[in-house]
């Protein structure tokens, strides 16, 4: 278990609660959960870290594609989503999208579990929907947007890579 660094989680832990392969492995005690979605190495897993303040908790690499199974991590006395009090509950980091370094076979089992976990998670509250400032949307970020909607799952955008860009071009995008 690994304390959080941030003042205001001060009072929250953060464990890696386990990995799933398939449904039949996602937790059942039914916390709510909060999802972290988009295309490969656009930084999911570096996110889920910087909001729970725990370096390392969420593998990173540079290589796309990393992140092969659904992985939760546990937040304890958590500010509930909705404004829902205090409780525990699920970060989800999802495989993403795209490029993957494997086979075409790989890349379409990483889609499949992802999109088993979206398609009929009851306790899932919020879709992080994380894209790359640096591009206009891809087409696979359109599809997914579309499929959340038609799905009437909640969902943010969350623009990631920013500090990449000029000030001027942060500011355009």
């Amino acid at each position: 278990e690994a304390p959080a660094r941030n003042d205001d989680l001060k009072h929250r832990s953060v464990t890696f609660a386990g990995s799933a392969a398939s449904p039949d492995q996602f937790p059942r005690d039914g916390l709510p959960e909060v999802a972290f979605l988009g295309r490969s190495n656009v930084g999911k897993s570096s996110l889920l870290n910087a909001l729970a303040g725990v370096r390392g908790l969420a593998r990173v690499s540079s290589d796309p594609g990393r992140t092969r199974l659904v992985n939760f991590f546990r937040v304890s006395g958590a500010e509930r989503p909705g404004g829902a009090g205090r409780g525990d509950l699920y970060l989800v980091d999802l495989p993403g999208y795209g490029y993957v370094k494997g086979s075409r076979e790989v890349r379409e089992r990483l889609e499949r579990i992802a999109v088993s976990y979206l398609a009929d998670r009851e306790p899932l509250r919020l879709c992080v929907f994380i894209v790359d400032a640096r591009h206009e949307p891809s087409d696979r970020d359109q599809v997914l947007r579309a499929w959340l909607e038609e799905h009437a799952l909640p969902y943010l955008v969350a623009a990631n890579k920013i500090d990449a860009l000029s000030r001027g071009e942060a500011n355009r995008r």
